[in-house]
């Protein structure tokens, strides 16, 4: 899952990003521009393993092998995260 994050919303109403043309905008250049500053909530992420390619033996070892190696104890993280209840109706 993703930080919150603050956006803006322009005077048309289009959401904005901190960042413009590689330069941050501070709340006050925000402000100036009569933008309005809003939090927005953290994404959720995740990553669909699929099966392995049918073949012989090694293709599984290979794939195996290369799923292990997604799983690391950096990426634990990751896999503390259930699916949200709501999602199933984004599908």
């Amino acid at each position: 899952m993703t930080d919150e994050a603050w956006f803006y919303r322009d005077g048309d109403g289009r959401l904005r990003h901190p960042r413009q043309n590689g330069v941050n905008i501070s709340f006050e250049h925000a402000a100036e521009m009569g933008w309005i500053p809003e939090r927005r909530a953290a994404k959720h992420r995740y990553l669909l393993i699929l099966a392995p390619p049918p073949g012989t033996r090694t293709n599984k070892r290979k794939w195996k092998a290369q799923t292990r190696s997604l799983f690391t104890p950096e990426c634990e993280r990751l896999i503390e995260h259930t699916y949200p209840k709501h999602a199933r109706t984004m599908l």
